[in-house]
């Protein structure tokens, strides 16, 4: 680490190199006689700090502190002035001057400003590293070389789920854990998942998988956890142990496929990556046979039979310690078929497709069933009353045909019949019937009319009108030949008894 110190006093500065140098003997320290000297030495040194005097020959502490901020430098600046030029020193405010010291420095006031500076740079370092992590474990532009501190180390990861007011104290007691157990290790919280975190820890031997790894240290969680919960509410999986630093995005994946088998199992033990094939079975052949059976029963829509089934299995998902994969295949399955029910739904009668949402939002597979019966009987109840609501065009259809001498008006029918909202009765009716409502009604009187012209001749063409409910003469032939190309008379002369016309 590197401070430059930037006083053309001679006496001062070697003052304030001392200081330092007593703070923290393995800090460089680098000296510069004016402010010239300390831009240069900020450009190619990059150093962690800087404490520069406010008044200097060529280029005061003032300007100084400008061009390191117009040049876009990141270190920090702390001015050092003397009692008369404190006003003028705040001038530097707009440069983002970290702190302000008054000649004579003493440790008193120098020390705090160093102490504050290394616990920021940590901070600093530590952050930087977290983000290596993260990108890292979701497969980002790195391979997470740079987090291992030395070759040979042995890596593992960790994934917890935690309830939200837990998370805090459980980050706190995995760094405790860290710093006294293993080599380097850092915390990130899951960016997918709420309420999970990811711990990623180095050892310097195999055996510390057994003897007080991260297993160790998550069985202690999940323990207390219990505990003070009085229930299970955590979840916890733990990777292999890995060597090759480009391996984290692949342990990670499978610390957070077990920490999901975790969640599934009774007394939320933890589970380990290395048991995830031979300990849960993936039973293929009986989840096809559900998935028809289920299938079977929301065509039918029946509903209360479908929720039993999503309660039934997962009851025995945990009896028999069904594997996670099954598992969220089993999720992913159950989600399809009930947004394809929902797709029977018009468009204005729609609950809305269910979203994908991650198994770990579920705090037991309880819940997980619970929230599917709730949206199973939300989208079967809308599709039974979609149902319902399209018998009324079969009635309006079979009304038509019975009173299609009458004036017919849908808003009259919709208000005092129906009881339903005009507009809705009148889409309801073309999504059903493929065409308009006074189109369908135009319909049946062409045909009732083509019907009595064909066996009636005894009826003139005005009685026909009348006859299928057109009070306008001119109108009902204007219609008549728009709909069969032909006015009724010729049509009549077209098929009189005996074929002539």
């Amino acid at each position: 680490m590197r401070i430059i110190v930037a006083d053309d006093e001679y006496f001062a500065r070697k003052a304030i190199v001392q200081m330092i140098a007593d703070w923290d003997p393995d800090i460089e320290i680098i000296e510069a006689e004016d402010g010239a000297a300390a831009l240069e030495a900020v450009e190619t040194l990059s150093p962690e700090l800087l404490l520069t005097d406010i008044r200097m020959p060529g280029m005061d502490g003032i300007r100084l502190a400008a061009l390191i901020q117009e040049r876009g430098l990141r270190t920090p600046v702390a001015i050092i002035s003397g009692f008369d030029d404190f006003s003028y020193a705040q001038q530097a405010i707009k440069y983002k001057v970290e702190n302000y010291l008054l000649k004579p420095i003493d440790r008193q006031e120098l020390y705090p400003l160093l102490d504050r500076w290394k616990y920021l740079q940590a901070r600093s370092r530590e952050a930087a590293r977290e983000s290596a992590l993260a990108d890292a474990v979701y497969g980002e532009e790195t391979t997470g070389a740079e987090l291992v501190a030395e070759p040979g180390l042995y890596a593992q990861t960790a994934v917890i789920r935690s309830s939200s007011g837990r998370l805090a104290a459980l980050t706190k007691s995995a760094k405790e854990w860290i710093a006294k157990r293993c080599v380097d290790g850092l915390i990130v919280p899951d960016k997918h998942e709420a309420g999970l975190l990811v711990i990623w820890a180095c050892y310097r031997s195999e055996s510390m998988d057994e003897t007080g790894g991260l297993k160790f240290m998550c069985d202690t969680y999940v323990r207390q956890a219990a505990e003070e919960a009085g229930e299970t509410v955590t979840a916890a999986g733990v990777s292999s142990l890995f060597t090759e630093p480009h391996r984290l995005e692949e342990a990670y994946k499978q610390a957070k496929t077990a920490a999901l088998q975790s969640a599934l199992t009774e007394g939320g033990q933890t589970v380990q990556g290395t048991e995830l094939a031979a300990q849960y079975p993936y039973d293929a052949l009986a989840l096809r046979e559900w998935t028809d059976a289920f299938r079977r029963k929301t065509d039918k829509l029946q509903a209360q039979e479908a929720v039993e089934m999503i309660r039934q299995w997962l009851d025995e998902a945990v009896a028999r310690s069904y594997s996670a994969f099954m598992l969220q295949d089993w999720f992913a399955t159950v989600v399809n078929l009930l947004n394809a029910l929902a797709g029977r739904l018009p468009g204005d009668a729609g609950t809305g497709f269910i979203a994908w949402r991650g198994l770990f939002e579920y705090a037991s597979p309880k819940a997980l069933g619970d929230d599917l019966a709730a949206w199973l009987h939300k989208i079967v109840e809308r599709v039974k009353e979609n149902e319902s609501k399209a018998d009324i065009v079969e009635h309006l259809k079979q009304y038509v045909d019975e009173n299609y001498k009458s004036r017919i008006v849908l808003e009259e029918l919709a208000a005092s019949a129906y009881f339903v909202d005009p507009s809705y009765l009148s889409r309801l009716f073309k999504r059903k019937c493929g065409m308009g409502f006074a189109q369908y009604v135009l319909t049946v009187r062409m045909q009732k009319a083509k019907r009595i012209l064909e066996r009636d001749p005894s009826l003139s063409v005005a009685d026909v009108a009348t006859e299928v409910g057109f009070n306008d003469y001119s109108y009902f032939i204007q219609m008549y030949k728009k709909v069969y190309g032909e006015t009724p008379g010729k049509f009549r002369s077209g098929h009189s008894p005996g074929g002539q016309p």
